[in-house]
């Protein structure tokens, strides 16, 4: 058997894995413990449609973006509908999406590791796809800072008995060509954020149901120690994550079916449940508003709540 034929089997048997949890049985969204920090705000539908709904983002435009993980789309909210835009490769799994400064959309593939979108052109253009001649073993995540380079978690076959997961940066000089690993022992790693001061970076740890916390170090690059932020409560563990302008971070949490509020401090400040759907992936403000928009897989709808705070604008919006 190739290498390529086992990736492909593994990759094959992921997607069936991922089917049955789809298929698995709703409950209660919140115990009592977390209906403690139930603010009861107005979660509304916005739009149904597609196959694993992961990786939303805005364009310059308003427009809302999001990926279909089993669909294989880069896809876009068109009224109350997911209208599928294009597919990397027939195989392609996109896991996220973000918005660079010069229109092109930056998209994480679990088979094809990094690739972007031209909405004016149309074109595809397979960007990262290996690490030291290595494929990765499953890009999930990814954000910019401030100066365009990018960070992507990269997490398949990872696990709390395999942390081998890895957090991994691309310098935006040359093209995004030269990577640095930056992290490599994480359970899963899924979502990333960068502060509102640019100073430090947030993974998730999914497997282990954590955050971590790492201060970057801007002098002699890479990062300062990393520590364990926040642990939370249900589900299998924290996915996607945004911050707002005021430092408060946003956690979609796989399987709690809603988001956790976190401040500044580290400390859950309020549990938002998502009234459909337990697999809550992912979220983004639409910007210039105080509207967290929502992703959730097992129902496959996009969801909406007004917040207190306008979110962070990302890097591409600015």
């Amino acid at each position: 058997m190739t290498p390529n034929v086992a990736r492909r089997m593994v990759g094959g048997m992921l997607g069936l894995a991922l089917a049955a949890l789809i298929a698995m049985p709703q409950a209660a969204a919140a115990g009592p413990l977390l209906e403690l920090l139930n603010k009861k705000r107005n979660v509304e539908l916005v739009a149904k449609g597609g196959q694993f709904l992961e990786g939303p983002m805005f364009d310059k435009e308003g427009n809302l973006w999001i990926v279909e993980v089993l669909g294989g789309w880069l896809s876009r909210v068109e009224g109350d509908k997911v209208v599928r835009v294009v597919q990397a490769a027939p195989d392609s799994q996109p896991q996220g999406a973000a918005l660079h400064q010069d229109g092109r959309i930056f998209v994480t593939d679990r088979r094809y590791g990094v690739w972007t979108y031209e909405p004016k052109s149309k074109k595809v253009d397979f960007l990262i796809r290996f690490y030291h001649g290595q494929p990765f073993k499953g890009p999930n995540d990814l954000v910019f800072d401030n100066d365009g380079n990018l960070y992507f978690t990269d997490a398949w076959q990872t696990g709390a008995d395999d942390p081998t997961g890895s957090l991994f940066f691309a310098e935006a000089a040359g093209g995004y060509k030269k990577l640095t690993k930056l992290i490599g022992n994480l359970a899963m790693p899924n979502g990333v954020a960068l502060t509102p001061d640019g100073n430090s970076i947030y993974v998730t740890d999914l497997r282990q149901n954590r955050n971590w916390r790492c201060p970057l170090d801007k002098v002699g690059g890479g990062l300062f120690s990393c520590f364990v932020s926040t642990y939370f409560l249900s589900g299998f563990g924290p996915d996607g994550m945004k911050f707002d302008e005021r430092g408060n971070l946003y956690v979609a949490n796989f399987g709690a079916q809603g988001i956790y509020v976190v401040d500044p401090w580290h400390e859950i400040q309020e549990f938002i449940p998502v009234p459909a759907g337990r697999f809550t992936t992912n979220l983004a403000f639409k910007p210039g508003t105080k509207w967290l928009y929502i992703t959730e897989a097992q129902q496959n709808g996009v969801w909406r709540v007004e917040m207190e705070n306008a979110g962070l604008t990302p890097w591409g919006l600015k």
